[in-house]
């Protein structure tokens, strides 16, 4: 999943319900997107970083590949957020930073740094981490938080349910949904999301090409791979086509890529 814009997306389509579910002793959730010049160091790709009831920073990160390096990057990110708001305002606003891990796979089990070696410049750091795989689904569902709804199906579930039955239960409440164009976005990242855990004929079944055209976030998220422009994420992007049924002359036309380099992908 590394690169993926899907799971960013999916932070951005109804942020005050992750921060409901991060913030549960908040009564009420007002969100303010820090500005966008907050970050002058383009590498950083500092996303999902606001202002919560005027209180406080929240920067949630998406995490979907296993990245050794992450609390170094995390570390950058606060530093970042911190360099501006002492610039801007010369102000220190509690800052929360949050990772959120989509599958256990991707979790390298550090999420501190200390550095006490020279007396008086130590640093002891953390964040905290949201695992997927540890959520109970009905704290989701219990509490109607809609843009959560892609991460049902790989959510903490009993060893008797069935992959099928998950996936069908996931898709019903997603169609619970009257926003029909919410509804088809949430589709298309739940299959994203689900064909990491499940069998793509399993996730093809339920949920069809033509409802994943209909979403206008996953056509950006295939727009998105196209102008990036590198041939690591184009082979990635047809190799999600082909395992969504899309014909090849299709897939190359969304991606430049040749029918030899589709071909040698299918082998």
């Amino acid at each position: 999943m590394k690169s993926d814009v899907s799971i960013k997306r999916l932070l951005q389509i109804k942020p005050e319900d992750w921060a409901s579910f991060l913030f549960p002793e908040l009564d009420e959730i007002k969100l303010e997107d820090m500005p966008t010049d907050m970050v002058p160091k383009m590498e950083s790709r500092l996303d999902n970083v606001k202002r919560v009831n005027g209180a406080f920073i929240s920067h949630v990160e998406p995490n979907g590949y296993l990245d050794h390096t992450l609390p170094a990057r995390m570390l950058r990110y606060r530093a970042d957020i911190r360099e501006y708001t002492l610039y801007k305002y010369r102000e220190l606003p509690p800052i929360s930073q949050t990772v959120i891990m989509f599958f256990e796979k991707h979790d390298n089990k550090v999420h501190s740094l200390q550095d006490n070696y020279f007396e008086g410049q130590g640093l002891n750091y953390g964040y905290r981490v949201l695992k997927v795989w540890e959520i109970d689904p009905q704290d989701i569902l219990s509490r109607k938080l809609t843009g959560l709804y892609p991460l049902l199906p790989i959510a903490k579930h009993g060893e008797g349910e069935s992959g099928e039955q998950i996936i069908t239960d996931s898709i019903d409440a997603i169609y619970t949904v009257e926003d029909a164009a919410l509804r088809v976005d949430l589709l298309a990242v739940m299959s994203i999301l689900a064909g990491e855990k499940y069998s793509k004929e399993l996730v093809k079944k339920y949920i069809g090409r033509e409802q994943l055209m209909e979403s206008a976030l996953f056509q950006e998220w295939v727009e998105e791979f196209v102008i990036e422009g590198k041939q690591e994420q184009k082979l990635e992007m047809a190799k999600r086509l082909l395992l969504r049924g899309m014909p090849c002359d299709e897939i190359i036309e969304i991606t430049d890529l040749t029918m030899e380099e589709i071909e040698n992908i299918k082998l």
